[in-house]
This record gives C-alpha cells, structure tokens and sequence, in this order.
C-alpha cells in the first residue's frame, strides 16, 4: 500500500513538472525567421533532455508512456504549425522509442504523411546527421521511393543497401530488398559508354575508321578534364539481327549511352528506346518510334543538304527560281523531292524539272526540255505529275529558227544531285546547250577531285554542301585535322570527323557532375544546347531532331575552297 501510494505520488509531481515544461515551452520566445515545409533546416535536434529537463527518463511505467505520448504529440503539433521541421522530427523520434504497440500505426501514419510533405533536400539533411535512430528506416524508405521516382538509381542504390545493413528485421525488410533489387536492375553507370560499330564484314572500313574519331575524342577528353570513361566497343558485323544483339548486350552491361551503330541503326534504335539508353547514331536516316525520346542521329542527311543549299540560294545568292536535273535513281529522287518541297516551302518557283538515266552519257534530250529548246506542241506532265506549259513550233527548220530566236533560261540556279562523275560530263553539256551564267547546286557526292580535272572551266559557278573539310581555316578543324595526323599517319574524312564530334557531345555532358540519370542526359541531349564541333554547330531540338552547319564549297583556281558567310 505505501509502496503504490508513492509511485503514484512521484508520478503526479512528474507529471507536474513536466506540464510545466510544456506550458513553459509554449510560451518561449519564437525565432523571427524559420524554414517553410520546403526550405532546409538547420537547428540542431532535440534532444530528451532539451523536452523534459534531465537525461533519463523511466518509460518502464505503462502510464508514464501513454501520457508522456501524448505530451510528445502536442509538442511535435506545435513545432510543425511552427515550421520548425528539425525540432517536430526530433519529438517524433524520442516517441518512437516509447510508444506502445496500440499507438505505434497512429505514429508511423503522422510520420510518412509528413516525409510525403517535405523537401528532399530536408530529408537528405535529416539523414545525414545520423541521430535520428528511430525514425531513420521510415527517413531511408521514404528518400529511396523519391530516387526512384525520379531515376536516381545511384542514389537509391545506396540508402536501400544500408537500410538493408541496418535492419534486417525490419517490418519494411523485403520491401526494401525489391525495391533495391529494382534500383541495381535501372543503374547508371555514367563512366561507361557502349559503342557499336561494323568493325567487320563489307563495312567494316567505315567502322574502323569511325573507331579512330572516337578513341580521339576520348583521349582528347580524358586529357582535358582527368576524368576516366570506359568505352565498351561491340561488333555489330554490319549485320542487322547481331546489331540489335550488340545493343542489348550494352544496355544488360549498363552503359549510360551508346555511339552508333551505323547502317544498323534504324533496326536496333528500339532495343535501345525500350531499355531507355540514350544513343547517338551515324546515320543518315531519321529513327521513327512513337513515343520515343532516347534515339538520336548525328550525320549529314538529304534533308540538311536541300535544305542548306536552299537557304543559301535564297539567301545569300538572292535566286527564287530554280530547276531541277536529276537520275532517276533512288538517290536522285529523294533529293529532287526534298529540294522541290523546301523550294516552293520558302516560296521559291521549280522552273523545270528532268531525269535522266544514271547510266546516260549523253543529257542533251533533258537538257533540251529544261532550258525550253524542246517543245512538243501540248502540255507536258513533269516528273510529280504536275502540268506545265510549253511552246510549240510550225516545222522542224522553223522551230530550230525559233528556237535560237525565243529561248530564254527563265531560272538562276539548277541542281543536280548526282556522282562527281556524272556531273562532269553534265556540265559541258550545260554549256553547249547554253545554259549559263546560273549557279550550279550540288550535294557532297561533288566534292571530288575528278569533278575539278574533267570540268575544268565549267565548275566555277558550283555551290557543293560538305560536312567536313579538312582545308577549312577554322582553328578547330585545323588543329584536329593536325593532331589527328600526327597520331594516326593519315588524314581525316568525314566519318572520323563525324564520331569524333559524336563521341565529344557524350563525353562532354557525362562530364558533367549535375548529368546522374539517363532522363537528365537525355534532357542534356536534346536540350537546344548547340555543340561546336569541327563538322559545323550542331544541336538537337527537343524532339531530338538534328539541326546542324554544314559547309559551303565552291571552285576556285582548281581548288575547293570554303564559302565564308
């Protein structure tokens, strides 16, 4: 009887005591300035001592516990209308270590909704000082799911490791297990890049010589930045199914991004779209996936070239009237339709329009039709089915007369899409069949040397598009194509430029320490950022299409020379 009589006296002057700590605290002074739910924190946790006064406390009384709880409830209430974020987290913590089985969801339901609440960057501050024991496994999980949610997986990698270290008996345990499981399955390793090339088979010299601008640039970059990449090279064979096997194998390996391939790419573009690898092909050819964000080209295509050569008529030679002599060919075709669309698209006229066969000598019957020598009397359909008007003449003398007396070439410049060596015979034939003084567009299937030696005195007006040239005066392309030499005993073209600038835009966003999921390389990658690199300014739209300078040739004094703008 007086052993109850005086724990319950002891119990009521503590709880006195106490209250009065309390009804003290909630009259303290308030800080002027403190941190909103998603601002950091920086006061210091509260301590036992800070709440109640002295340094231990007996929870062995089962009412003790119950009322304290509740004391430590209104006290953490308190902080949390207050904003002071540390100082509530604190109160929760020491609850933890007394609260009974009955309260224990009630708790842990307060304590997850506000972990649901807060900044990161205050979760992260609150893991880092390392004294929150109780409630640290809740702090883990909780900072995990938002690493995930937001494809950190380095990160989520590690709080879930040493949340499986530390608890092991853990209620969360194989929860955690999975979602660590999940975490090392999505890594990104940003030190290692996946490179597939045809280092085999019938394009092999391509991939070779592909492989040398790419081990230039990573050579460039490591002695540049004293970082370390690790280039993971894969033989795709030029074969389309080993391709596709290539490219899984590197996504299986984990490789932040993948260099290439080449003339596989559009068939393994969706291996690497499903694994969500960014990938920068060498391609001419436009990846066409729905909804897909990681596929990437960076090579000079039939669109950039119309489009470039295009501009610059307009632009810069002032010519709005075109026509067009083309092999009917796959590749004269494309390109006839891609200039013809881009022509009228910037409200320019197609004039004429003539095929030819590739494997003609002699053009005066097109060339005839598009300079107007040759009329037929009615309407003749061109090469898209559209109508246009021609003249007609009484009889052949007659019409040969009249010829020479009406004809006019009515457009400024003509294109020819075509071989160095077609396009030197062409040219003459021009000449005699007098179609002068009109600029004469082409695309870098011109920049030959042949086309200088077998047209000589009939080139001087060609305006040719190139992505690389190696004579260009620009400090860049001089001191790559210098070192470049030196290392290797011969010059580079354009595929070695070409990987070369592909390789140094992954290389230079991976160098970046911000780049740590393959969503922000992506973001990196397609970000309107423009590279400067020696095959002209390149940058990638956000839908991922290529925008990229290419280089304006003409002939001068039997040398390609550079166009300056």
């Amino acid at each position: 009887m007086m052993m109850n009589h005086f724990r319950e006296t002891r119990f009521f002057f503590f709880l006195v005591f106490v209250c009065f700590l309390f009804i003290f605290s909630s009259c303290a002074q308030k800080k002027v300035q403190k941190p909103g739910i998603g601002e950091p924190v920086s006061e210091k946790p509260l301590t036992e001592k800070d709440i109640f006064g002295q340094k231990d406390i007996d929870w062995t009384d089962q009412e003790q516990q119950i009322v304290l709880y509740e004391i430590l409830m209104k006290e953490a209430e308190k902080f949390l209308s207050d904003n002071e974020i540390m100082k509530a987290f604190s109160v929760y913590n020491i609850a933890l270590g007394i609260v009974t089985p009955d309260q224990k969801p009630t708790l842990t339901k307060k304590i997850n909704a506000l972990f649901s609440e807060i900044d990161i960057k205050i979760l992260e501050e609150l893991y880092s000082l390392g004294t929150l024991t109780q409630i640290e496994s809740f702090l883990i999980h909780k900072m995990g799911l938002h690493y995930l949610a937001q494809n950190e997986f380095n990160k989520a990698k590690q709080v879930f490791s040493s949340f499986e270290e530390k608890y092991p008996l853990n209620e969360l345990y194989d929860e955690i297990c999975e979602l660590l499981h999940f975490a090392q399955e999505h890594l990104f390793n940003k030190d290692l890049i996946g490179c597939a090339l045809p280092l085999s088979g019938k394009y092999s010299e391509f991939g070779q010589r592909a492989l040398s601008g790419i081990e230039f640039a990573l050579k460039e970059f490591q002695e540049k930045y004293n970082k370390k990449l690790v280039v993971l090279i894969k033989d795709t064979g030029g074969d389309k199914k080993r391709a596709a096997t290539c490219i899984q194998e590197l996504c299986d390996k984990k490789v932040s991004s993948i260099i290439g391939p080449m003339v596989t790419a559009s068939v393994v573009g969706e291996v690497a779209e499903i694994n969500e690898t960014p990938m920068i092909a060498m391609t001419q050819k436009q990846f066409v996936f729905p909804d897909g964000k990681y596929l990437f080209s960076n090579f000079i295509t039939p669109e950039l070239q119309t489009r470039a050569l295009v501009s610059y008529a307009f632009a810069d030679l002032n010519v709005k009237r075109f026509a067009i002599l083309y092999p009917k060919d796959r590749y004269g075709e494309t390109y006839m339709n891609l200039f013809w669309d881009t022509v009228e698209e910037l409200g320019g006229e197609i004039r004429g329009v003539e095929s030819y066969n590739p494997k003609d000598t002699d053009f005066g019957a097109p060339l005839k039709k598009i300079s107007g020598e040759f009329y037929i009397g009615k309407d003749e359909p061109d090469d898209r089915g559209d109508a246009k008007v021609v003249k007609t003449g009484e009889t052949a003398l007659e019409e040969e007369t009249k010829i020479k007396e009406e004809k006019t070439i009515d457009f400024k410049a003509i294109f020819i899409p075509d071989i160095s060596t077609n396009v030197a015979q062409i040219l003459p034939q021009l000449a005699y069949h007098d179609i002068n003084d009109v600029y004469l567009l082409g695309t870098k299937l011109w920049h030959r040397d042949n086309l200088i030696e077998d047209a000589a005195g009939y080139n001087n007006n060609a305006v040719i598009m190139e992505g690389y040239f190696a004579q260009s005066q620009n400090e860049k392309v001089k001191k790559f194509t210098k070192d470049f030499t030196l290392l290797y005993g011969n010059a580079p073209g354009f595929i070695e430029a070409i990987s070369y600038d592909t390789a140094s835009i992954l290389f230079e966003i991976l160098g970046n320490d911000e780049v740590n999921t393959k969503e922000e390389l992506r973001s990196q990658i397609a970000g309107n950022k423009i590279f400067d690199g020696i095959t002209g300014r390149t940058y990638f739209d956000d839908n991922g299409k290529l925008h990229k300078e290419l280089y304006y040739l003409t002939i001068q004094n039997k040398k390609f020379v550079e166009i300056k703008r």
